[in-house]
């Protein structure tokens, strides 16, 4: 596991130093501003901010889905942040452009990237989401107004006495001029820092490796593979998939383990996939498997 040496560790300094500690929703400074300050540590003066410290615990998550988009992506819907209390952070660049898919049809997704923050890093990036990013203050919801199909932006953050998951929707259209304009502008900050942090990371991180993956069953016409594979688990039927999956309750799912992954022999699989169209175990076609990684916390 890396734990942010150079180069990233430049980049995340950087990012981070601009935090400021206060509690204003005021925007924040573009990311990646210069400065000579160091990364705001608990050791300077400032309160530190409580937080679990298990390497399962998570702390802050930022995910991004919803809006008109195909069901695969639905159903590979998997955040683009996700921070835990020892320090582990996983993440990708959600801006990234996908790998077009191969000859066989299968959408392959971006890969996660896995590192380690300080407890130094880990303190800026809570005070700052609690304060200027303006999730200590957050209500559960914010609708852009006069907006349709767009997707919503998701903050989840469990420190400093706050647990809490924030839906913002169309985060970074614009809708200036309603009530809540000022507390928006404070969330697209927090997320243009995560974004710049999460960027940094294929530079020096190493891949996240899951333990487990989520399966979900699709019907057959969902799909899209030009190549059908033969039903690769002796054990398991498609009655097995039973678990609503929590993107959405149209599909079916359960946890994989890496070695059910294994069996499908489909290579690296990075990020997730889409479009494994699969026969049923009875020799009859009709199912599409999409798989998407599960993170520490995380057990379906």
């Amino acid at each position: 596991m890396s734990d942010l040496r150079s180069p990233l560790a430049v980049a995340i300094v950087l990012a981070l130093a601009a935090c400021s500690s206060g509690g204003s929703i005021a925007p924040s400074p573009s990311p990646g501003t210069p400065t000579a300050s160091p990364a705001p540590s608990a050791s300077d003066g400032d309160l530190a901010v409580d937080h679990a410290t298990g390497a399962n615990d998570l702390i802050l998550r930022v995910e991004t889905g919803g809006g008109f988009v195909p069901i695969g992506f639905i159903a590979t819907q998997a955040p683009w942040f996700s921070l835990y209390g020892d320090g582990t952070l996983i993440a990708r660049d959600d801006t990234a452009p996908w790998p077009e898919p191969g000859p066989d049809g299968l959408m392959r997704q971006p890969p996660l990237f896995e590192a380690r923050l300080s407890e130094d890093e880990v303190q800026a990036l809570l005070r700052f989401a609690l304060g200027e990013g303006g999730l200590g203050i957050a209500r559960p919801r914010y609708d852009a107004v006069g907006v349709a199909d767009a997707p919503s932006t998701f903050f989840t953050v469990r420190a400093g006495g706050v647990e809490r998951t924030v839906e913002v929707n169309a985060l970074g259209i614009d809708t200036a001029g309603g009530p809540d304009t000022a507390i928006r502008d404070a969330f697209s900050g927090l997320e243009a820092r995560l974004r710049a942090i999460a960027g940094g990371l294929s530079a020096t991180a190493e891949p996240y490796v899951p333990q487990h993956w989520r399966g979900v069953l699709l019907q057959a016409e969902a799909g899209g593979a030009r190549v059908a594979l033969a039903w690769p688990w002796p054990d398991l039927t498609p009655a097995d998939f039973t678990q609503a999956d929590p993107n959405g309750a149209r599909f079916a799912s359960r946890a994989l383990t890496v070695e059910d992954v294994a069996a499908l022999d489909l290579g690296d699989l990075a990020g997730g996939i889409q479009n494994v169209a699969l026969v049923g175990p009875d020799g009859q076609a009709g199912f599409s498997l999409a798989l998407r990684p599960l993170f520490p916390d995380e057990t379906g």
